[in-house]
């Protein structure tokens, strides 16, 4: 009929995750791999002279370079780049980082490094 089924199977294991005797503890470990993945990633990201800015949810803002910050969104990685009401267009610019595992937060640096070095290559 179109309609929505989700099997009372599915349904019990999503209330035992949400409050299950260890979901708390689920929690914690959740909330701490993110908040010391996102220093890991706000780190890198830094060291490659984008100033970034921490958040308690599993992403960040940052900002830095228009072009290279297009060229990694064009590419797929995981941010977004957004603008402010008021802000002058000039050549930084923010954008919204993901925060997921290790090796994607990898692949991001690598992507930035790669486009910082083209856009600032001659020619």
């Amino acid at each position: 009929s179109g309609g929505l089924y989700i099997s009372e199977m599915a349904l019990a294991g999503a209330l035992a995750a949400i409050e299950g005797p260890i979901s708390g503890e689920h929690r914690k470990q959740v909330l701490s791999f993110y908040q010391a993945e996102q220093a890991w990633l706000r780190e890198q990201v830094e060291e490659l002279g984008f100033e970034t800015f921490q958040s308690a949810a599993p992403f960040f803002v940052l900002r830095g370079p228009k072009a290279a910050l297009e060229a990694v969104v064009e590419d797929g990685a995981a941010l977004q780049i957004f603008t402010f009401d008021g802000e002058r267009e000039d050549q930084r610019s923010p954008a919204v980082c993901l925060v997921a595992d290790r090796a994607s937060n990898s692949k991001t640096i690598r992507m930035l490094k790669l486009a910082l070095e083209k856009s600032s290559s001659p020619g």
